[in-house]
């Protein structure tokens, strides 16, 4: 079988998977990325560095993907195919000459794949996708599915037709979600489990793929199409109306790569905070002494606890929401994060 490998540069789901399909001794006949993904090996190396700084000043969890799949291509002598579009004559000549059985999307594509390029490789295209189709479908999706608190999710691989997410369910598997997770968190999660998935799936041979069919029985219907993120549609006061566990959802769904970015906060008698942290827990902790710093709780009862955690509690609720990570808002936010440990004076 000969198919081309697809991905976006420095994804950690097209790294995952190609990795896999290495390490199993899958032949690929090129690996594909977009030349927008391309960055010389010394600016690599100066972007981790003042990454790291970033990390240690803004005291926030490294979590930027800095695996590069091109690299990883050509240490196993995999030829490199790089591309600004795939609406390029010249690129649609290049894989015509492969003489493809599949294109394999392993860690994304900016944009729709054309028709003219679905008709290439003689079996079709497959997708892997961080959901449970056909539930959420789109991008920024795990960000998503936290905002929607879901507790349970999987990597789906499908056809690609002429639309996003939408084509014939090949394979499923899932996963449990937890509470606390993160949107990264659960990106890698559900791209080491696509990537056996799709190690699996690859070692069929192309008509077997073509017809598999297989469902995961789901625990949530969205079949809506989710857009990019907005940050800026999430730099707002935190609406405490909407209940403590709807507003840690918000809070983690925004959980950024470095905290010099904006997201949702709060309001208290010594400024306005940014929570970047919380956890939800399921029994009332034993409390120290009632706080008073939060603003608009309406009835939700604020307290520190004899570990000087800061905690809300709501009685109608079964949960209740520790803030764990703060950092003030200011304008130019070069304020460190801090853990409100007994006043959020910083």
């Amino acid at each position: 079988m000969r198919f081309v490998f697809v991905t976006r540069n420095f994804n950690h789901s097209g790294f995952a998977a190609l990795n896999r399909l290495i390490d199993e001794g899958i032949e690929i006949a090129a690996v594909v990325v977009p030349e927008e993904g391309v960055i010389h090996p010394i600016a690599l190396q100066l972007a981790k560095f003042f990454y790291s700084i970033e990390v240690w000043f803004y005291r926030c969890a490294g979590i930027r993907n800095f695996s590069s799949e091109i690299a990883l291509a050509r240490r196993n002598r995999i030829r490199v195919i790089r591309t600004p579009t795939m609406e390029s004559k010249s690129f649609q000549g290049e894989l015509q000459k492969l003489n493809l059985d599949l294109i394999v999307l392993g860690g994304g594509w900016p944009g729709l794949i054309p028709k003219s390029v679905l008709g290439i490789p003689k079996f079709g295209c497959l997708n892997t996708h961080p959901s449970i189709l056909p539930s959420f479908r789109g991008t920024s999706i795990t960000r998503w599915q936290i905002f929607h608190g879901v507790h349970r999710s999987g990597t789906t691989i499908h056809v690609i037709d002429e639309t996003f997410d939408t084509g014939r369910i090949l394979a499923q598997r899932a996963i449990e979600v937890s509470s606390d997770q993160t949107p990264q968190g659960l990106f890698r999660d559900l791209g080491d489990l696509g990537a056996t998935l799709l190690g699996e799936l690859l070692r069929l041979d192309p008509v077997e793929i073509f017809k598999t069919e297989q469902k995961v029985v789901r625990d949530w219907e969205c079949e809506e199409y989710f857009p990019k993120w907005n940050y800026l549609a999430h730099f707002e006061k935190i609406d405490w109306t909407m209940g403590l566990k709807k507003a840690h959802q918000s809070i983690m769904a925004n959980t950024q790569e470095s905290f010099k970015y904006t997201g949702p906060f709060v309001a208290t008698e010594y400024g306005e905070y940014f929570v970047r942290k919380s956890s939800l827990m399921t029994e009332r902790p034993s409390i120290n002494r009632q706080a008073n710093v939060l603003s608009g709780l309406n009835g939700i009862e604020q307290y520190w606890t004899d570990i000087e955690e800061f905690i809300l509690w709501c009685p109608n609720e079964m949960f209740a929401l520790r803030i764990d990570i703060v950092q003030k808002c200011e304008r130019f936010r070069l304020r460190r994060s801090y853990i409100p440990k007994n006043t959020w004076l910083k």
